[in-house]
């Protein structure tokens, strides 16, 4: 019986999030935060927009709390719960903090919305903040960086002409494992 049960909860488990490989192709936040501060050493405050209706913020807040304190940076989070609220909540983390990147924590239906992805990316941009964003597809459509792991390593996706208007060079040593793509 405990048996049969365990199958079935292994065969939910997968059925939702796709087996083991997103598990092992998923960076942590210390991972993604770590390439951050190669890329950009003189980091010193991270926002980060987050849906807080789409994740556990208590559990979010805490693995942050460790990535600061081992990275030696601050971190700001900035909770958009609807489409109204991106705005609003990246001009209060632009505004109220000198952060040197944004983070955009997930494409969910807020954050991933082709209004509010137009957005950030059009604002990070002209106030020259570079943005980790949470695909490609942010970097097709003019985002700095996304990072993600392929094959057991962290690659990178870098816009080009973003890292220029931003002044950022992606180290040689990470070029390897860098796509370059251009804006759509």
């Amino acid at each position: 019986m405990r048996k049969t049960w365990m199958f079935y909860g292994l065969f939910f488990y997968f059925s939702l999030f796709g087996g083991l490989a997103n598990a092992q192709d998923a960076l942590t936040q210390l991972q993604q935060m770590y390439m951050m501060k190669e890329l950009l050493p003189e980091m010193q405050t991270a926002g980060i927009i987050v849906n807080g209706s789409s994740v556990d913020m208590a559990e979010l807040q805490q693995k942050l709390e460790r990535v600061s304190a081992t990275l030696k940076i601050k971190i700001v989070i900035s909770d958009a719960r609807s489409l109204k609220d991106v705005s609003a909540e990246f001009k209060k983390i632009t505004g109220n903090h000198s952060i040197d990147m944004l983070w955009v924590y997930q494409a969910d239906d807020v954050l991933g919305n082709n209004i509010a992805k137009d957005f950030l990316i059009k604002n990070s941009v002209i106030q020259k903040i570079p943005m980790l964003v949470p695909d490609e597809t942010w970097v097709k459509a003019g985002a700095f960086i996304a990072l993600c792991k392929k094959e057991g390593k962290t690659s990178l996706s870098v816009n080009p002409q973003t890292a220029k208007a931003l002044g950022i060079s992606v180290p040689e040593k990470h070029l390897p494992q860098t796509e370059f793509f251009a804006a759509q």
